[in-house]
């Protein structure tokens, strides 16, 4: 008795163990399909914040306040397009940053590397810090910035190799997404030429403007 006793036991707890695996699968598989649902983009929303956040990023030199603006409207408008919104928040940084707000504009860069894991928009966050860095005297943190920003630039290439790239070197990206990558390379190279320039380092300077010039052929 004594034996059957605990060999009843064993097997209620076994099928208890099997219950809770199976239930601990399903949650699993619900919780996967809730954040692929979450994940999904309706194309209109991708469109209309590409669309703010392009015309944003014309202005942001000539009309700061309307590049303010657009950028916000692109905010409003993201509700599930996170790298849309971390691509405002950097065109809010780089509005900030040409009204001399620089505290104003690091929170900006800030939010837009909390709000992704879009390489290129935290390459152009980093990117942005390092203007910072340059007008504030901030030596050490540009280096910093700059190294991680490189960092980020090769992980773009490495994944770009893997993914396959078309005809003229890219890799399968939207037309939206190949002009921001070229944008974030060429800010960073000049960003970096222009620093040089100024600390009267010729040689990394020049170097700088050839990695540019090399970019763009």
């Amino acid at each position: 008795r004594i034996f059957l006793y605990f060999f009843c036991m064993k097997r209620r707890l076994l099928h208890r163990i099997v219950a809770a695996a199976t239930l601990l699968t399903g949650l699993a598989a619900v919780g996967g399909a809730l954040t692929a649902c979450a994940e999904m983009v309706p194309q209109s929303q991708v469109q209309r914040v590409d669309s703010l956040n392009a015309e944003a990023y014309r202005c942001r030199f000539r009309n700061p306040q309307q590049s303010s603006r657009l950028a916000q409207e692109a905010l409003n408008e993201a509700s599930l397009y996170r790298a849309g919104r971390a691509e405002a928040w950097n065109h809010q940084g780089m509005a900030a940053f040409m009204r001399m707000e620089y505290d104003e504009a690091a929170r900006c860069f800030d939010q837009a590397e909390k709000s992704t894991r879009h390489q290129t928009e935290l390459l152009m966050a980093d990117v942005g810090r390092m203007k910072l860095c340059q007008r504030t005297s901030r030596n050490k943190e540009f280096y910093d910035y700059r190294n991680r920003a490189l960092q980020r630039l090769s992980r773009i290439n490495e994944e770009g190799e893997a993914a396959g790239r078309t005809h003229d070197g890219e890799r399968l990206r939207s037309s939206h997404e190949q002009e921001r990558l070229r944008a974030a390379r060429s800010e960073l190279f000049i960003t970096s030429a222009t620093y040089y320039y100024y600390l009267q380092q010729q040689e990394d300077a020049r170097r700088s403007m050839e990695l540019l010039r090399e970019d763009r052929e």
